[in-house]
């Protein structure tokens, strides 16, 4: 079985453009983003909307935790946007379904993994 990962090293220019994109993607509403730091929503924006230039470390990785976004990317637009688990959860997910099925489930899980995939390759 091979999954292939994909890592997103497209650098955006400022903090707030990084912020804006962590907290749009991480689809949850900015008051639960700010409860997650601990900070205000008020702050949220500020971050957001580019009136903080720089985060303080704990706000930093606190946000990167709530979105899951990795701290670096979003503090300097350097390295991969996204942490490996938090790009793949679904596939936890898959896993986790397909150890539960019996032998017949868990041959046509994997015969329609097979032509899914095969799609892809004929596309």
């Amino acid at each position: 079985m091979v999954f292939n990962y994909s890592f997103n090293f497209r650098r955006m220019s400022t903090l707030d453009e990084r912020v804006a994109r962590a907290i749009n993607e991480s689809n949850a509403p900015i008051r639960e983003i700010a409860e997650r730091v601990g900070v205000t929503v008020q702050a949220v924006y500020a971050w957001r909307n580019g009136r903080v230039k720089d985060l303080r470390n704990d706000n930093l990785f606190a946000l990167a935790d709530a979105t899951g976004f990795e701290a670096r990317w979003i503090g300097t637009g350097e390295g991969p946007d996204r942490t490996l688990a938090a790009m793949n959860h679904r596939i936890n997910d898959l896993i986790n379904n397909y150890a539960q099925c019996d032998e017949r489930g868990k041959a046509t899980v994997l015969t329609v993994a097979e032509r899914e995939a095969s799609y892809n390759k004929e596309a």
